[in-house]
């Protein structure tokens, strides 16, 4: 037993494939390790050995490697999370760690790990090596691709065990259990909001924050964060390719079009704890919730008047300047607000009405509307 189990510390480390009862082995070469004769801590009974440096299980289907599979002496003393390796330890045990000894030069970010640190300077560069081979859509990373491929493939493997609701991404997982619970361990010093990922938080905090040396060349907007830079420039794009097949309203990120689709649909999984209203998505909830509280963390530097959110707050602030950016076309008055121009146009509705031309360029103009098809120029028009 004892020369049995040094034979199988010292088997090559393979890669693993899952195999079920019609999978037919090519080659099924003579091996001299009698697996069968190992402790049963080792080998179930309903194990064989196929000759391949692994062991297939009779039952389900799995095929292991042979060498995680037998032993697991290397323990974390953080976590007691056990590995088959010391260099699996190693490189888990970074995770404990505060040392990150890789520093980007460009973005002052830090690594504990080489290959992290590669990948991340890809993110600098406009250069993506790894292509789609169905899509031909590129990436700076080749787990961005793999990632990616799932969607084409329709694989989702990882499984929220409340709902079994299936996901791509592990990260995604995480999101929607936040469903399922209320614990949120990522907490803003700032405005003690809570949030589920450490990234989320992270992002959060380019709110309170002053530094911002990322200036957009298109509108001069400045941004705490270049990825978050590189966010916005795309929304000065017409590129937009991912399309709504219900309404084919088109969108530059495929997270908006997600959080779009939700629109079409009557789920509406977020539920307020207090007055039971339900939303389509988390962020809509967490803005309703600043309704139940007297919080309202986003104040007027002018006048002190305090908002629930950062864009009321910049609506206000346009009131106590002189800037007028919308303007009627009927008489070219000025107005500071959108809303404020919409009840000024009602005012026109008794000297006369627009025609149909006016009407479109008005809706495409302030509207944003791509297109607008008119089956009957009296239908709903003045003459």
């Amino acid at each position: 037993v004892e020369q049995s189990e040094e034979k199988l510390q010292n088997l090559p480390k393979v890669i693993t494939t899952k195999c079920g009862p019609n999978t037919v082995h090519i080659e099924k070469n003579k091996c001299d390790i009698n697996v069968s004769s190992l402790p049963g801590k080792y080998t179930p009974s309903h194990y064989s050995h196929t000759g391949k440096n692994d062991v297939t299980d009779n039952i389900c289907g799995d095929e292991y490697d042979l060498n995680p599979h037998v032993n697991k002496d290397f323990k974390c003393y953080v976590c007691n999370k056990s590995f088959a390796h010391d260099y699996c330890l190693k490189k888990h045990a970074r995770i404990h760690s505060k040392r990150k000894t890789f520093n980007c030069t460009l973005c002052s970010k830090s690594f504990s790990r080489k290959y992290n640190y590669n990948a991340h300077l890809y993110t600098h560069t406009d250069e993506k090596p790894f292509k789609c081979n169905i899509c031909s859509k590129l990436f700076a990373r080749k787990d961005n691709l793999n990632m990616h491929l799932r969607l084409h493939y329709n694989e989702k493997p990882f499984n929220c065990s409340f709902c079994n609701k299936a996901f791509v991404q592990k990260r995604t997982l995480n999101i929607h259990l936040g469903i399922h619970g209320n614990e949120k361990p990522f907490k803003c010093i700032v405005c003690h909001k809570s949030f589920l990922q450490k990234g989320t938080l992270t992002r959060h905090m380019d709110i309170h924050s002053t530094d911002k040396p990322f200036c957009c060349p298109l509108c001069s907007k400045l941004f705490a964060r270049k990825e978050t830079l590189h966010t916005h420039i795309r929304s000065h794009g017409n590129d937009k390719i991912y399309n709504c097949s219900v309404c084919n309203k088109s969108f530059n990120r495929k997270n908006n079009l997600n959080k779009h689709l939700l629109l079409h649909s009557n789920e509406k999984p977020f539920k307020c704890s207090i007055c039971d209203k339900t939303f389509a998505r988390k962020d809509k909830l967490d803005t309703h919730l600043l309704v139940h509280s007297d919080d309202k963390p986003f104040n007027c530097s002018i006048c002190n008047k305090s908002f629930l959110r950062k864009d009321n707050l910049n609506t206000h602030l346009i009131v106590h300047s002189n800037e007028k950016p919308f303007v009627c076309d009927l008489c070219n008055k000025s107005f500071a607000r959108k809303d404020k121009l919409k009840a000024h146009l009602r005012t026109h509705s008794n000297e006369r009405a627009m025609t149909l031309t006016e009407k479109i360029a008005y809706l495409m103009d302030h509207e944003g509307y791509k297109s607008i098809e008119v089956n009957n120029e009296r239908k709903g028009l003045a003459t």
